[in-house]
């Protein structure tokens, strides 16, 4: 099971795939286009950055992508549909070009993905109410105390 982080730049989305650019690959070559920028402004919503977790098998609480079409090899890569994203419909198309060659080896039947959620800062846990005042305080001291 592979994690891949996505980022959003300037409104276009791309892999973050170090590997493939470290082996003579070019960056346009990662963009997210026709339909998967679709798809990862689904996933992050106002975020610049999304996770997912991506394997050809099936895992727990994974959404499938379906191969449609496999492109001719002068565009490459292939076109998928996936109907359910976390159990809402989403009925998408989209392209995913040859850079899933490089990222799987081939050009997988089925793809599934699920979303990894970033860990909520701390405004997220705590809403203030009015007139409340929230003092930074560091937790490093206390680490040592902290069992996970």
């Amino acid at each position: 099971m592979k994690q891949h982080h996505f980022v959003r730049e300037d409104g276009r989305w791309y892999i973050d795939l170090p590997e493939f650019l470290a082996q003579g690959g070019d960056k346009a070559d990662l963009e997210m286009i026709s339909g998967a920028d679709t798809m990862l402004n689904i996933i992050a919503g106002e975020k610049d950055k999304a996770t997912l977790q991506i394997d050809i098998e099936p895992f727990e609480s994974a959404n499938e992508l379906l191969l449609n079409e496999l492109c001719d090899p002068i565009l490459g890569g292939g076109y998928y549909h996936i109907n359910q994203f976390e159990n809402k419909e989403v009925n998408q198309d989209l392209w995913l070009c040859d850079v899933t060659r490089f990222v799987f080896g081939d050009i997988p039947k089925k793809i599934y993905v699920k979303r990894i959620k970033p860990l909520p800062v701390f405004g997220e846990f705590f809403r203030p109410c009015s007139g409340m005042k929230f003092v930074k305080i560091s937790i490093l001291p206390y680490l040592n105390y902290l069992h996970f």
